[in-house]
């Protein structure tokens, strides 16, 4: 079975779906997590052009304040206290 890589909107309704799904059972997704959620769940082709297509989405629904900050984490970096983020105060930051 070949899968399409889903389009952004599809992609962003599937991320926070799941997001919502696993913070119920008090888990937090990174965006790897996600992607491989999607592919076992039959929803992402597995490879770099879903992987990439999913970053992206997700990177720019964040910039514009669509997707929450903390929706997915990112366990490999540290953000110091008082540094400088791309954070908007009009983003759920759940």
């Amino acid at each position: 079975m070949n899968l399409a890589v889903p389009t952004g909107p599809a992609l962003l309704d599937f991320t926070r779906a799941l997001c919502a799904e696993y913070r119920e059972k008090g888990y937090a997704l990174t965006l790897r997590q996600a992607y491989y959620q999607g592919v076992a769940r039959a929803f992402l082709p597995s490879g770099d052009a879903s992987y990439e297509a999913l970053k992206r989405v997700i990177s720019k629904a964040r910039l514009a304040g669509t997707f929450p900050l903390g929706g997915l984490v990112d366990r490999t970096r540290r953000v110091r206290p008082g540094a400088s983020t791309r954070c908007d105060t009009k983003v759920d930051r759940a």
